[in-house]
Parts: structure tokens; sequence; C-alpha cells
């Protein structure tokens, strides 16, 4: 028996923070100016996934500095 998982995630700067079916998952700090850090990507270990949407915006920064 399979259920659905809903990811919310929150990529700022360089702070990741993922909501797993309403409640948080893991938090964790990220380089994204290292020459590795070329882009996001989901995976899934163990069995088989299928991604149903997925939506992405833009945040403004809540303050200038």
């Amino acid at each position: 028996m399979s259920s659905k998982l809903e990811l919310t995630i929150y990529i700022d700067k360089c702070v990741i923070e993922l909501f797993a079916n309403d409640r948080q998952a893991i938090a964790r700090r990220v380089y994204p100016k290292r020459l590795d850090s070329t882009g996001v990507y989901l995976f899934c270990e163990g069995g088989d996934a299928a991604l149903d949407m997925i939506k992405t915006w833009e945040m403004m920064p809540s303050n200038r500095y």
C-alpha cells in the first residue's frame, strides 16, 4: 500500500527547509556558491515515485541586508 507524499520545500540562499505532509522533516545549510552546485533535483531510493506537480516562485527579500 502506498500513500501520497506532499513536499513543500523552501530554498533561501544557503538554507533549505523541507516539509513532508505539513510537518517539518528537515532543515539544512547548503553551499550554493560552490562550482559543483549546479541545480536542484529530486530522487527516490528503495521504491518507485511519480511527480504529480511542481510549482516554483521567487520570494521577495524580507529586508535589504
